[in-house]
Formats: structure tokens, C-alpha cells, sequence
């Protein structure tokens, strides 16, 4: 039998149930509103440690200029090591390049989860020009480089840059459409070469879908691991975050093909500029101001 103080029971907890409910509801449209402030902020966060990274790179180069009156060019990242307080790695790195020792926490961009301090893959790299040939950046192989030779001036040019690391884990003889779809981590075959001087020819093929849908693989030549070794560059020949392409099949195609700034922030990649600032550059910006950053002496 049912007494009045059973029924008012029941009422309560069905009342509690409800409010419980409705306290869930209310906490979840609260989490779905979060949620996007929370991961812009991790983002806002992982942008601004890259952005330090490249300042005391900057720095390094420029201590590293004042000691011996040239920039390091060739390996710039293992030469400046001993000018950010890594002497002692570099000469662990150099007794065996399979050495046990982690990388630089700072030569990481911590928006690209394979660049990595145990495997020693870096994120930085830097500018190679923007021509086909012959290259009008800041790598010079082996010559001394001054910095009285960046006559566009240093604030008008690229130093270093960020581009995600290659993927050297996932097999080679895998279908094309594989490495197709996470295109950054990957080099691909143009079907034609393209000439000192057809730079916006090169563009226009890279950034054609056509092209792109049916871009066989180009090979595994880069390893951009930190070391005594490591020569790789990044180029100005297309914008930032783009697709890799060799120009060519010939040995020049793997030297002079297309090598873009890439990266995992919204909408750009940050630049070390040879004055030793670091701006923010959208992947949208115009290829003829890309080109002008990224040339030494062009006159732009």
C-alpha cells in the first residue's frame, strides 16, 4: 500500500533524476563550448615555444658570426650547437651517430609529433633560395658566407624556417595514393624538368590537382636527423605548406626540386629572419613576396 510519504519519496528522487539530467546537459553544452578554447590554447602555446626555438637559434647564429666572421651554412644546426650551451652533446653526437644520446628539446617543433628528441629528427631548417638554379639563399656548401652578401637586408630575409619532418617509418613500395595523403612527410616526381629561370612554371605544375592526383613517389634521399652530416634545406619555390616535388628524375631534380616551409600551426609556418626576428607567415601570402624572402641578393 502506497502511503503519502512513499509517493513523495518517488517524486523526490524522480525531481533528483531529472535535475541530474539536466546538470549533465548543462555540463556538456559547457564542455563543447570549452573544448575549442582549451585546444586553441595548446595550439597558441605549441606556436609560441616553436617561435622561441627559431629566436634562440637566431641568437646562436649570430654569437657563432661574431666568433668566426662567417654564418654556418652547410650544417648550421650541429655548428651552433656549442653556442647554445650543447658542446657536451655534440661531442656524444660525434663519437657514434648512433649514439644513445636525445637531441635538442629547442631544434623541435612541438606541433609535429615525428620530429623528435630521441630520434634526433629536427624541424628547422634552412633557406635554400628561391630559384631553380643556381640556389640564392643562405646555404652555400662549404664557402664562407658573410652577411654582407644578404644585400636585400637581414630583415628581408629568411634565415630558417620549420617543415615537419619526413616519414622514413612507413614502407617504400606501397601504393602512390598512400603517400598521397599525408603529402607533407613525402618528396614526389614531376614529369618533366623545369630550367634555371621557369620558377613560376615549376609553381604552376606543383600546385595543379591534376598533377597531384597522380604523383608517384620520388624516393627516400632526405634523413633529417641532427648531425655531423645533416645538409638538408628548405626553399622558397612554392609557399608554405605545399606539396614536395623533385624537378625531374635527374640527380640536379633531387638537388633544385620544390622543398616548402610546412607545418601543423593554423594557417602558416613561423620564419627566422637573418636580422634574428621571427614573424609568423600565412600560407596564403602571395609567391612573389615568398620569393623575395627567400633571396639573398635578388634586389627585392
Amino acid at each position: 500500500m502506497r502511503t503519502p510519504a512513499t509517493r513523495g519519496a518517488r517524486r523526490k528522487a524522480g525531481m533528483t533524476l531529472i535535475e541530474l539530467l539536466a546538470v549533465i546537459g548543462i555540463v556538456s553544452i559547457l564542455t563543447a563550448m570549452l573544448l575549442p578554447a582549451v585546444l586553441q590554447s595548446r595550439a597558441a602555446a605549441r606556436s609560441m615555444t616553436c617561435k622561441n626555438n627559431l629566436h634562440q637559434i637566431g641568437l646562436a647564429v649570430h654569437n657563432f658570426y661574431d666568433i668566426h666572421g662567417y654564418l654556418p651554412n652547410q650544417r648550421p644546426m650541429w655548428d651552433i650547437m656549442p653556442f647554445m650551451e650543447m658542446q657536451d652533446l655534440k661531442t656524444e653526437l660525434a663519437k657514434n651517430v648512433r649514439s644513445p644520446a636525445y637531441g635538442p628539446t629547442l631544434f623541435v617543433c612541438p606541433s609535429d609529433p615525428m620530429a623528435s628528441v630521441e630520434r634526433r629528427r629536427i624541424s628547422y631548417l634552412i633557406n635554400d633560395g628561391s630559384q631553380i638554379e643556381p640556389r640564392n639563399g643562405l646555404k652555400k656548401g662549404y664557402q664562407d658566407f658573410s652577411l654582407a652578401e644578404i644585400t636585400d637586408g637581414l630583415s628581408n630575409t629568411a634565415m630558417f624556417a620549420e617543415r615537419l619532418v619526413r616519414d622514413l617509418d612507413t614502407p617504400g613500395n606501397l601504393p602512390s595514393a598512400v603517400y598521397r595523403r599525408q603529402p607533407f612527410r613525402f618528396n614526389f616526381l614531376t614529369t618533366q624538368t623545369f630550367p634555371a629561370g621557369e620558377e613560376m612554371a615549376f609553381l604552376k605544375f606543383t600546385l595543379d590537382p591534376a598533377n597531384r592526383a597522380v604523383a608517384e613517389l620520388a624516393g627516400r634521399y632526405a634523413d633529417d636527423r641532427l648531425g655531423y652530416n645533416a645538409t638538408l634545406a628548405y626553399d622558397h619555390l612554392v609557399p608554405p605548406n605545399e606539396w614536395a616535388f623533385n624537378n625531374g628524375n635527374s640527380i640536379m631534380g633531387y638537388e633544385h626540386g620544390t622543398y616548402p616551409a610546412t607545418s601543423f600551426h593554423p594557417g602558416g609556418v613561423h620564419v627566422l629572419l637573418a636580422d634574428g626576428s621571427v614573424n609568423f607567415t600565412a600560407e596564403t601570402i602571395d609567391i612573389r613576396p615568398w620569393w623575395a624572402l627567400g633571396s639573398r641578393n635578388g634586389g627585392d
